[in-house]
């Protein structure tokens, strides 16, 4: 009886180790298979981390570097704005309207393809543009622009801003007239530059009252330098080819460069339709050099 105690105490005891053992080696097993699926999780994790940062930099460039280049952008853009906005504001007030009363209606000029701008027609009234080149109240324009004594010269923004001229002189070969605005003196002028620094590519600015829209102003470049051009049957020996839109009531208008200063008198226009005088993209004005001759002689403060 001892024996067989003595043999159930030592069999329990071996079931007892050996339940020991099989539980000790779970928690091994365990342990181990936990390492391992957090260390693939961790792998997992750092692969989603490094793709989705190689995805930022293929879309967008490191933030700071992105809002610098709009800094800059935008800094440019308000630049040219406002360099724009300063030359506009500084030639409007020395460009006119110059209205004309003839006796009768005036026929176009000419049939040829590149042709003279006319004056807008509004009932009696023509209406071309002009540039005052003095204080005293000198106005150039187009020859085109007064076919008659009676002249009223349009000022902007001013009151009274209508006044009466009078013509000082004409040249037919420049296509130009010369003009005194009564009773009006120590008005603003515009500052004349030197045309023959203007240079193919230049950006330049058309001012005046095309089809009678007082003050208008449009934008373009110049095209070219011509040498020679006929117009009418009438040679002139340089002018500047523009882009910017020019259409009847243009004539006599500025062309303006980006140091707002004066650089032509817009003259004329090429139509590939010949009894059509609408603007189909080249324009041409007579370069201020050639003009001052012609309005010296009268004691101009203008630097002429």
């Amino acid at each position: 009886m001892d024996r067989n105690k003595k043999l159930t105490v030592v069999v329990a005891v071996l079931i007892i180790i050996t339940f020991i053992g099989m539980y000790v080696h779970y928690l091994q097993a365990s342990k181990e298979i936990n390492g391992k699926f957090s260390q693939q999780k961790s792998v997992q994790n750092m692969q989603k981390i490094q793709n989705t940062n190689v995805a930022r930099k293929n879309v967008l460039p490191p933030p700071d570097v992105l809002d610098f280049n709009k800094l800059n952008n935008n800094q440019n853009e308000r630049q040219q704005v406002t360099t724009t906005r300063n030359i506009i504001r500084r030639i409007r007030p020395c460009v006119v309207t110059v209205v004309s009363y003839p006796n009768e209606i005036l026929a176009p000029n000419g049939n040829s393809y590149v042709k003279t701008l006319d004056p807008y027609q509004n009932g009696a009234k023509y209406i071309s543009s002009g540039i005052i080149v003095d204080s005293s109240g000198i106005v150039l324009t187009t020859k085109d622009a007064v076919p008659t004594n009676k002249i009223e010269i349009k000022l902007f923004r001013r009151k009274p801003n209508v006044f009466s001229a009078k013509i000082l002189k004409i040249d037919n070969d420049l296509d130009l007239a010369l003009l005194q605005i009564d009773g009006l003196s120590n008005t603003f002028s515009c500052p004349l530059g030197d045309s023959s620094t203007a240079q193919v590519g230049d950006i330049v600015y058309a001012l005046g009252s095309p089809f009678g829209f007082e003050e208008t102003v449009t934008s373009g470049i110049i095209s070219s330098n011509r040498k020679k051009v006929s117009i009418d049957g009438n040679v002139f020996k340089s002018l500047i080819q523009i882009d910017a839109i020019i259409n009847k009531g243009n004539n006599g208008g500025a062309l303006v460069n980006i140091d707002g200063e004066v650089i032509g008198v817009n003259a004329a226009i090429y139509s590939d339709n010949a009894t059509n005088s609408t603007f189909s993209g080249i324009g041409f004005a007579i370069p201020i050099n050639n003009t001052k001759r012609f309005i010296q002689g009268k004691g101009f403060t203008n630097g002429i």
